[in-house]
């Protein structure tokens, strides 16, 4: 079976053609990469500009307030996702 994250090459193209935000950060926070659907909602132009943005400069209040969660699931499963319940809107 195709795994995608275990094809870097794939896994950047269907990031770059996604039409949703989406972006990585290392576990300080630092943004390491937005797709062209994020960079164009934020309204940033200069790829260079990402190295200098914090994941927590990305939330909303909403999700700010989710970050203990967020970090627990990084720490205790490797991963965290928004479910229907605590959204990110």
């Amino acid at each position: 079976m195709f795994d995608l994250p275990d094809d870097p090459v794939s896994l950047r193209s269907f990031l770059e053609r996604s039409p949703d935000f989406v972006a990585l950060s290392d576990f300080t926070g630092k943004i390491l990469y937005i797709n062209p659907a994020g960079s164009e909602l934020i309204g940033l132009e200069d790829v260079a500009d990402i190295g200098q943005l914090s994941a927590l400069e990305l939330l909303t209040s909403d999700g700010l307030d989710l970050t203990d969660d967020i970090a627990a699931g990084l720490v205790s499963e490797g991963e965290w996702e928004a479910t229907a319940s605590c959204a990110i809107t």
